[in-house]
């Protein structure tokens, strides 16, 4: 789906599993920089630059409750055409404590 969306060229599209996310457990600023890192990581296949940003600082600044939408935010401003995400495993981050 990911290869033929970007063939059709009218968008960018990117597929990241956020299952490791889940070693972090309860900290969540580590569990969004594992995320984030996933998210450059596919940006790579697309050998677009506005995935090529500093997480890190994007953490810092924006704490781990919004890091993920400054990042998107900032990656669309800078895209040129809409973003399509595919986030896979995302149930894995749910808190089943009993």
């Amino acid at each position: 789906m990911v290869k033929r969306i970007n063939e059709e060229g009218n968008y960018h599209c990117v597929y990241i599993n956020v299952e490791s996310a889940q070693t972090a457990r309860n900290d969540v600023a580590r569990g969004m920089l594992a995320i984030l890192s996933k998210l450059k990581t596919a940006g790579k296949v697309l050998a677009q630059k506005p995935f090529d940003v500093d997480y890190q600082a994007i953490l810092a600044e924006n704490g781990s409750d919004s890091s993920l939408a400054a990042a998107l935010r900032n990656i669309c401003e800078n895209l040129g055409k809409p973003l399509v995400l595919f986030i896979d495993e995302i149930d894995a981050l749910a808190n089943h404590a009993t």
